[in-house]
This record gives C-alpha cells, structure tokens and sequence, in this order.
C-alpha cells in the first residue's frame, strides 16, 4: 500500500499559476467529463483530485458514484487514478476507499482551488489597483501640505496645539474646563478617621464640559507623510505582484492582499484629518476654541484673527492656506470598493 502511494504521489505535478486559470476546478454535472470511467480498476490508487462538483440537478437527479455504483449524490469528487482513468466519487467516499492516500490528494486539491482563487483575484486586482494608484499619486500635494500646516502649527502655537492634541485624545473629544471644587466625601471621611473635621477644606479638581468642536482628526498625531507612503507602497506591491504571482508564494500573496486593506484605513484617517483641518478653522469653531484655551489658562492669551489664530504674548499666528490642494476622495471610494471582503469573497463548496 505504501508502494502504491508512493507511485501516486510521483505521479502527481503541481500546476502552473497558468495552468490554474484553466483548469475548471468546480464544475456542476460531473458525467460528460472526457475520460470519464464509471468502475474503479481492482488495485489502483488515487493520484489527484481534478474537481469537485455539486450536481445542478439534485435531489430530482443524483450523481453517480464509481464506489457506491450508483446514482447517490449531490457532491463529489472527479479523481484522477495512477492508471490515468477519471472516476466520479461522492463526497466521502474517497476518503472511505482511499484513507491516508486521499487524504493527502484532498490537501493538495483544496491548496490547488485556494491558490487558483488567488491568482483570479490578482488577476482582478491588478488593472484596478494600478489605476487607482496613479490616481492616489496626486495625494502628495495634499498630504505635504497638511503635513507642513500642522507642523506649522506645532511651532507657532504649540501650547494651544498641545491642548487640541490632549483634547482630541479624550474618547468624547470634548473640551472640557477643570475647576476646583469641594470635595465634601473626602471631608467626610477626614471626620470619621479623626474625629474632627479638617482644619481647612478639602478640594478636588473636577472636569466640566465646555463645548464640542469641530477638526479633533487633524490633531491626533501620526506622520501622514509616513501612513501615505506606506499606503502607496502597499498599492504598488499589488500591482507588480499581479503582473507574475508564480513568483509568490500562497502566504506572501494574502498578505499583499490584506495590504490593501491597511492601505485604506491608512488613506481614510488621512482625509479625515485633511477635512478636520479645515472643519477646524471655520469662524465659529476657531472662536469656540479660542474661549475655551482663554478660560482653560485663566488668562486672555488667544485671539481669532480674519483666517485663523493668534498668540497675543508671542505674536505668532497660523491661518488655513488658501490653496489647500484637494484630495482625490473618488480614488479611495475605489480602492475601498476593492477592499471589501464581502466583495471579494468567494464561495468554495469543497465538501471536505
């Protein structure tokens, strides 16, 4: 038995990335298959599995099975045995003929129709990836610009910068005051340790909302420079991986595709901070902001100014550029539609 598993596994060749875009791997009605033999020769193994096969026509009709010898089955198996004959197996029956050596056929099949999935998905991915690419390319005006305003930002206010950056840290993204209040509970237990009260009151420093506002993304701090390059290079791995996958194996080629996944979440909090930014230096939020570090410091230190805001004891000011370059929002509507997994999935009936 083991001779003969040998000689099967010898006999079996891996196919091409090529050879995969062919082979029809699942097929609906396994019976006028060229080849086909309806009996299984007395001593010969398994070599491979060619397909599987859910039958279109049951349960009205079944399929036939060459162990069973009869029409029994909705899934199955085409096998391909060491003296080259194809034969039609029902869904457990090979493995109930064959033991270890279909076991082992079973494994290479589902690495085949896992792989074969694979390389269509490149072969989808490709031209579309490569055209959002050259789309997102245009991103680098933007994010240099959003990158050199923040850091703008950070050097002629970075007290004020400081606070948004502390604020838009807060799961509410609130700005809130702190004021000192009694701490009456405290007091308390001060008397019932001591049996006096204190000598002077006890107080606490307590959080009070002030307002919400209106740009928190632009001000959690991440290198967008650094979030888009990699985003890029993700895409751009896809992209030559697609032109040649029998150059990766299975693994690398997941991991490029989850890629794209990261790659989108990357370009996303990119936009979003490029729309918080100028969401941030609206009249009516820059003011609100402006009240609240004023009232935070105890002291009258900010001013809105016609476009943006000043530091009245340093004089320096940041305003919002005029020529902000836009981002290209349709690209990323494009590479998220690529993304999805409910998109992309694909459905395997392998009864194994």
């Amino acid at each position: 038995m083991e001779n003969m598993m040998q000689k099967a596994a010898n006999l079996y060749q891996r196919p091409t990335d090529d050879e995969l875009r062919e082979l029809e791997l699942e097929i609906g009605d396994p019976h006028h298959q060229q080849g086909l033999f309806m009996d299984i020769p007395e001593g010969a193994d398994v070599v491979r599995i060619v397909n599987i096969y859910r039958y279109p026509l049951y349960p009205e009709e079944k399929a036939y099975c060459a162990k069973c010898r009869a029409y029994r089955h909705r899934d199955g198996f085409t096998a391909e045995l060491d003296n080259g004959a194809l034969v039609p197996l029902g869904s457990k029956c090979g493995s109930d003929l064959y033991g270890e050596s279909w076991k082992n056929v079973a494994q290479r099949f589902h690495g085949e129709l896992e792989r074969k999935h694979l390389v269509l998905e490149f072969d989808r991915l490709g031209p579309r990836v490569r055209q959002t690419y050259s789309q997102l390319s245009s991103w680098s005006y933007g994010v240099e610009a959003l990158e050199a305003l923040l850091w703008d930002f950070r050097r002629y206010l970075p007290d004020l910068y400081e606070m948004l950056c502390k604020a838009a840290r807060r799961p509410d993204r609130a700005l809130v005051l702190e004021e000192r209040v009694r701490d009456q509970a405290a007091e308390l237990r001060y008397l019932e340790r001591r049996g006096e009260p204190p000598r002077s009151p006890i107080y606490q420093s307590v959080e009070k909302p002030f307002a919400t506002w209106a740009g928190a993304e632009a001000f959690i701090k991440y290198s967008h420079a650094t979030f888009y390059g990699r985003a890029i290079t993700a895409l751009n791995d896809v992209v030559v991986a697609s032109e040649d996958t029998q150059r990766y194996y299975s693994k690398v080629l997941r991991e490029l595709k989850a890629g794209i996944v990261d790659a989108v979440e990357r370009l996303t909090k990119i936009a979003a901070s490029h729309q918080a930014i100028q969401q941030f230096f609206g009249a009516e939020n820059r003011k609100r902001v402006v009240e609240w570090a004023n009232r935070a410091l105890g002291r009258k230190r900010y001013a809105c100014t016609r476009d943006g805001i000043k530091d009245l004891e340093t004089g320096q000011m940041i305003d919002l550029p005029d020529n902000l370059p836009d981002l290209d929002l349709y690209a990323l509507s494009s590479l998220r539609y690529l993304s999805d997994p409910q998109e992309r999935k694909k459905k395997q009936n392998a009864p194994f």
